[in-house]
């Protein structure tokens, strides 16, 4: 099943987070990793489905956003650029 949305998970790190004692060089530092897991229902086959990724903090992008990837046209209809899904800028 193709998504027609785009979904993005992000961390904001204000007074509640775990590295908000940190500053911004001192979390690229950090000998860590992000562990996260998906668990959704799979409609085709009836089932949960569980996924795992895991992001080391040597590839964290700080104090960037995703820039827009989805537009409308003229009649309404959303186009979705593939180019764009990774694309950041800076803050």
């Amino acid at each position: 099943m193709y998504l027609p949305t785009i979904w993005t998970v992000v961390h904001v790190i204000d007074e509640k987070s775990p590295l908000y004692r940190y500053t911004n060089k001192e979390i690229k530092n950090l000998d860590a990793f992000l562990y996260l897991l998906l668990n959704y229902h799979e409609e085709s086959f009836a089932q949960k489905v569980y996924q795992i990724y895991s992001y080391d903090f040597d590839n964290l992008e700080l104090d960037v956003k995703y820039v827009p990837s989805a537009s409308f046209d003229e009649e309404g209809f959303t186009i979705l650029d593939h180019d764009k899904l990774s694309e950041v800028e800076k803050m």
